[in-house]
């Protein structure tokens, strides 16, 4: 996950993303490795632990999985030395999608914040004009649910309403992805 900069044009929802995405962060550290209870916007939450990939080779498993899983043509996960932010590029020509991890970008959260740029470009054939809009905050808290982690899924959902943020809970041209919900909004 990248550090939020001025939201642009093709991107106003940008820093609001990012900002609750941090604060998940934080709340992942306080909890520790073993996850636990937090109350935030009223409710009582059981957050997961924060999932860590220590290998390049388990992030890409992780990322391929869940891309089989999801009927997604598969990542390709490269560290980008020297490179403070991760990343999403799609696929151009020969060369397949990649998420580029900055060295400290191998958890769960910011792998899946990369895999839910390619749900998206995947499900619409091409890059989203709203970067980080509703179908990529509803692709990043339905991939969360779906390798483990809802408890942090419902929490972001939370999080992006405080923000003014609508989050869908299925995606429109996306398979099941034992996603719950019936298409409503939070």
């Amino acid at each position: 996950m990248a550090e939020p900069v001025a939201a642009v044009a093709h991107d106003p929802d940008r820093d609001a993303v990012y900002l609750a995405e941090h604060r998940l962060e934080a709340l992942l550290e306080r909890v520790g490795t073993a996850g636990g209870a937090v109350t935030s916007f009223g409710a009582r939450f059981v957050l997961e632990p924060a999932l860590v990939f220590t290998t390049l080779v388990a992030a890409q498993g992780f990322a391929t999985l869940t891309c089989i899983e999801w009927g997604l043509r598969p990542v390709v996960v490269i560290h980008a030395s020297g490179v403070r932010h991760s990343s999403y590029r799609a696929a151009r020509g020969q060369r397949p999608p990649q998420i580029r991890l900055a060295e400290w970008g191998g958890t769960r959260l910011t792998l899946c914040h990369e895999l839910a740029h390619h749900v998206v470009e995947s499900a619409n054939g091409q890059p989203a004009v709203a970067v980080h809009g509703g179908e990529f905050r509803g692709a990043l808290t339905g991939l969360l649910e779906h390798v483990g982690a809802p408890e942090q899924a419902r929490w972001l959902r939370l999080a992006h309403r405080d923000a003014g943020l609508v989050t869908p809970l299925r995606l429109p041209g996306v398979a099941d992805q034992d996603q719950q919900g019936s298409g409503k909004v939070t």
